[in-house]
């Protein structure tokens, strides 16, 4: 949603939407994806879906990009699936942490990171959550360096 970004304010919203349709308005700044009659899912289940998402509880990291649903719970085992950017900032790195008995999403990040510094923030989350196994993506345009 548009106004979950911290700079984005109603001022912000009226002038990028100025001159667009309600349907693009919709599509674009609302995630209301149904609106524009030609989706995967249908209407019925995004509907459903929306009734489900929720605010995370904190936002944290230096950008905020840190969003937390749950907090860990003892003992629980936990899964960190991350997409690893090429680290030249024209790309975004993203991982999710997943409680394992029930697959649910309990905490992301999507931000833009040099590898070095993702790799510190993945250790400190999973850390944070009992531990959990880190699954990186294979990306083999990656090159590490020595230093």
């Amino acid at each position: 949603m548009w106004w979950v970004h911290p700079h984005h304010d109603l001022q912000w919203f009226e002038k990028e939407t100025q001159g667009k349709s309600p349907r693009e308005i919709a599509q674009e700044y609302l995630c209301a994806f149904n609106s524009s009659g030609e989706t995967f899912i249908d209407g019925e289940t995004i509907q459903k879906l929306e009734q489900v998402v929720t605010e995370p509880i904190s936002r944290e990291f230096f950008d905020r990009n840190l969003w937390i649903w749950k907090i860990p719970e003892q003992k629980a085992l936990y899964l960190i699936a991350c997409d690893v950017s090429s680290g030249n900032a024209l790309d975004y790195s993203a991982f999710v942490v997943l409680k394992l008995d029930t697959m649910e999403v309990v905490a992301e990040y999507k931000g833009k990171l040099k590898p070095d510094h993702l790799g510190e923030l993945l250790v400190e989350v999973g850390v944070r959550y009992n531990g959990a196994v880190i699954a990186l993506e294979n990306n083999s345009r990656m090159e590490c360096s020595s230093s």
